[in-house]
């Protein structure tokens, strides 16, 4: 006898979680579950690891972690008791030889199933087979007011067995609970390269639920959707905000959502929202960082603005007497525009002090390099010290085109606890700039307009440690460093292949050389969030000291040939 046709409403609560926080984890799950049980919902569906957070790395093997998440789950069970909404839950779970990240569906106060993720991503920033053990019996589907429902845990919708298997055991929908972290143009991948091709090999609706949130070096956009059984998208969450929603997957077609987010703007949202959860979550209520006048300092403090409100930002310019007199008079311009608190701490008799402290030891006096970089340290010197005085959240700005190849001072301008720069490279802080400038959408604290001066994004990048000095004078112009470093780092390509694209070998090599001398540097850098497919740190892990050198190579071959 066929199921009636039902169409269970079923919530979605796109949560911004943190990490170990299980009491408040908790109380923002019963708070969405009850909006949606006095709403009519049949279910409220929560992300991946709910309970305690994501990624949870290793505290899953931490006991007690595992023995809060197993009582913050029987609390959510028994809250189910007499009332109409089922609720999934994701959590930590003990099993034998190990712990499951785990889903579970509570109703009426009972257990409907419990569902271990089967599929364990090791690559890219996930670590999961270090802390999980994977299912190898997966349950079947869930019944919900007359449907079948098929529960994947994140990496389980990404390859097709598990959603085949589901379809085969009677799932008349495939829910995929993820915290899938952002990277530029990354819903395009979600819906069209996966949930897309998993209701064209089953034929069967997948509603896809997702965090929103920022957790170290990795931020989650929410785009929570549907898709009926043709692909089409039929539903969707805002990107980047926590909010409940409600969808009926069998409840009629509707209007298709089409089209996709803004890249730039998505790059903008994720800077801010990585700001704005790392100074929360970690206990800070403002920011410092020195304002120069230059480019990445001034998005880095703009994102700030947006993320925090302008009177949480404290900027202060360290002229020294290189500094030329249009970086001071374009770091005021900006503070003007923002009413960012503006503080002035000339570097000239630090420098001084810390020359005469050496100058018997460099009777000669210091070398050039070494005399740029102490007037590096004497401004991070001077943050720092600010930083632990006030109390307040360092941050430091540089960008991934300078990290990638050592341009930057380590105990210099590397000095602070938090980078929204760290994973943007030169050309996008630019590309960035200029959108911010053009807009001004919902959510964004900073005021409308032109926001970072015109001055600042015509002058040439200087690091003005020295006489007249340009980037361009140690370094390839930037939109050909980057090229050549996003196939380096991003694209693993070899050096011979992007050699063919146009580019110098001396040049290539020479960017390769920087990049691996450069390595122990970014190490010691301040974290910031992922934007790109292949992140420094988290993504790439290259050992400090290594030899490998693919100049060695005959001009014209490469590894892969």
């Amino acid at each position: 006898m066929p199921l009636p046709t039902l169409s269970p409403k079923i919530a979605i609560a796109q949560l911004n979680t943190s990490v170990g926080d299980i009491a408040a984890n908790i109380r923002k799950i019963r708070d969405a579950y009850l909006k949606a049980d006095a709403d009519g919902a049949d279910l409220l569906v929560t992300p991946e690891l709910s309970v305690t957070g994501y990624p949870l790395e290793d505290m899953a093997n931490i006991p007690d972690v595992v023995a809060l998440a197993a009582a913050g789950l029987d609390e959510l069970r028994r809250m189910t008791g007499g009332r109409r909404a089922a609720l999934l839950a994701g959590a930590p779970m003990a099993g034998e030889g190990g712990v499951f990240n785990s889903a579970a569906v509570f109703q009426s106060g009972e257990i409907v199933q419990i569902v271990h993720k089967q599929c364990l991503p090791n690559y890219g920033v996930f670590d999961e087979k270090r802390n999980f053990i994977p299912e190898t019996g997966p349950s079947g589907p869930f019944p919900l007011a007359g449907r079948r429902i098929g529960v994947l845990i994140c990496e389980d919708l990404w390859f097709p067995d598990r959603s085949r298997e589901l379809r085969s055991q009677g799932a008349e929908l495939l829910l995929s609970i993820s915290a899938s972290p952002f990277r530029r143009d990354i819903q395009k991948v979600r819906v069209l390269d996966v949930a897309v091709k998993r209701a064209a090999e089953t034929g069967l609706p997948v509603l896809y639920v997702n965090s929103v949130g920022g957790q170290d070096e990795l931020v989650f956009d929410g785009g929570s959707f549907l898709l009926d059984a043709a692909g089409r998208r039929r539903f969707e969450l805002p990107l980047w905000e926590e909010c409940v929603g409600a969808c009926e997957p069998w409840g009629g077609t509707g209007e298709s959502v089409e089209g996709f987010a803004d890249s730039t703007e998505c790059v903008w949202r994720a800077m801010m929202l990585g700001v704005r959860d790392y100074a929360a979550k970690s206990g800070f209520a403002d920011v410092v960082l020195g304002l120069s006048g230059g480019i990445d300092s001034a998005v880095a403090a703009a994102v700030a603005g947006d993320a925090l409100g302008p009177e949480r930002v404290h900027c202060v310019r360290l002229p020294s007497r290189y500094t030329a007199e249009l970086s001071n008079t374009a770091a005021e311009e900006m503070c003007r525009a923002w009413g960012f608190e503006m503080l002035t701490l000339p570097i000239g008799e630090v420098v001084a002090a810390a020359t005469a402290t050496l100058s018997p030891l460099s009777p000669g006096g210091l070398k050039k390099l070494t005399a740029e970089n102490l007037q590096a340290r004497a401004r991070g010197y001077l943050l720092m010290t600010l930083s632990n005085d006030r109390g307040w959240l360092l941050l430091s700005t540089g960008n991934k085109s300078e990290l990638a190849v050592g341009y930057a001072t380590l105990y210099g301008d590397m000095c602070g606890g938090f980078n929204p720069l760290k994973d943007v490279f030169k050309t996008t802080v630019y590309e960035a700039a200029r959108w911010r400038n053009r807009n001004r959408p919902a959510g964004l604290d900073g005021p409308a307009g032109v926001v970072i001066p015109e001055a600042i994004l015509e002058r040439a990048p200087s690091a003005e440690l020295a006489p007249g000095q340009k980037d361009s004078d140690s370094l390839p112009p930037y939109p050909e460093l980057d090229a050549i470093l996003a196939g380096l780092v991003e694209e693993r390509t070899p050096v011979e292949r992007i050699v063919a694209r146009g580019f110098s070998r001396e040049t290539v090599l020479r960017t390769y050389r920087l990049l691996r001398r450069a390595e122990y540097k970014r190490r010691q850098g301040a974290p910031g969030p992922k934007i790109t497919a292949r992140a420094f740190t988290r993504d790439r892990r290259i050992p400090m000291a290594n030899g490998f050198d693919p100049g060695i190579l005959p001009a014209g071959k490469d590894s892969f040939s």
